[in-house]
């Protein structure tokens, strides 16, 4: 990966340009550092105490290698679809019922060894750098950082608030379609009996982390509502338990509702999400498309289809200083 070092960046060290200009994380320079011409300028190896000058070319050596793989991610041949990719980033619409990551009992049918699958057919090394993650059982947008400055920059954006997500829900019952921007705000933590599922709790109980989620309501009758989500935090869990806490569990999600037979998971999909792109900085938002099984049940259930109502899944939702959010 090459810059060009502008007037304006003139006079820095490698250290302060990586650090400050790429965005590149302590680790990662000691990394480069490690690799034979892992920082060059002009060709040839510096250290990063090395005075940057104006025209120069300062190149970092950001491609995986064999040795970077992670070989007991076996590579399997699972259709995935690739909404965009460049030389830094891959954004996928993972389908539901696809673990993220590879665990116990989800060796081979993972997110993870779909990507593997990929790069082998392209013969290059890759290692797989989510961006966050999504349930099992929840469809939508993930990112996948493709070098290690990518997943530095995207791990400071997550950190610093600067990445947005939207999701599109069905919940059972029915709240008002008044068109506010509602906010449930309150604390989560882990079940004291279970190392999966969370509960509401108050501020004051250990294990404590407050969670803000705000929503709006897209459509409501026929017994549920569709809403258009923004978490204003990450939590484990977060929508699925907010939801539930609020009378309204995610359709069909067995966790914290019930089961439906007409639909095998929670009706919860990541509609959308909005990054600064590694580099540039600019904010690009990426776009999955609802998943079949959700637009039957909506169908079935309707008699419509969700795009009839998602318009607003283009419009941001205010994220503070809202006039018309309520709390709960």
């Amino acid at each position: 990966m090459k810059f060009i070092i502008s007037e304006l960046q003139a006079g820095k060290s490698v250290l302060s340009y990586l650090k400050n200009s790429v965005g590149l994380s302590s680790g990662n320079i000691s990394s480069l550092k490690n690799i034979p011409n892992g920082i060059t300028v002009n060709g040839a190896q510096v250290t990063v105490r090395y005075i940057l000058g104006a025209g120069e070319v300062l190149t970092i050596k950001e491609e995986d290698n064999i040795d970077s793989i992670n070989h007991n991610i076996k590579p399997v041949d699972i259709p995935i679809e690739i909404i965009y990719e460049d030389e830094n980033l891959i954004a996928v619409n993972k389908p539901p019922d696809m673990p993220t990551h590879p665990s116990h009992g989800h060796t081979d049918d993972t997110l993870a060894n779909a990507l593997a699958y990929i790069f082998s057919q392209r013969h290059t090394p890759f290692v797989f750098r989510a961006a966050g993650r999504l349930d099992r059982n929840t469809s939508g947008v993930v990112l996948i950082s493709k070098n290690r400055m990518a997943a530095s920059q995207l791990y400071g954006a997550f950190t610093n608030k600067q990445i947005t997500k939207r999701y599109l829900a069905v919940l059972s019952g029915e709240l008002p379609l008044d068109g506010h921007i509602i906010t449930i705000d309150d604390y989560i933590k882990r079940e004291s009996d279970s190392i999966i599922t969370r509960t509401v709790c108050g501020p004051e109980i250990p294990g404590a982390t407050r969670a803000i989620t705000k929503y709006k309501v897209l459509y409501s009758g026929n017994g549920i509502t569709l809403v258009d989500v923004l978490p204003e935090t990450g939590r484990t869990h977060q929508l699925r338990v907010h939801f539930s806490s609020i009378g309204h569990p995610i359709f069909g999600d067995e966790l914290y509702g019930k089961a439906s037979p007409l639909i095998s998971r929670h009706a919860l999909h990541a509609a959308a999400i909005t990054v600064p792109m590694p580099l540039s900085k600019q904010l690009k938002t990426f776009h999955a498309a609802t998943p079949s099984d959700m637009e039957e049940l909506f169908f079935k259930i309707t008699g419509q289809k969700t795009e009839n109502f998602t318009e607003d899944l283009r419009v941001d939702i205010p994220q503070k200083g809202s006039n018309n959010a309520n709390r709960h």
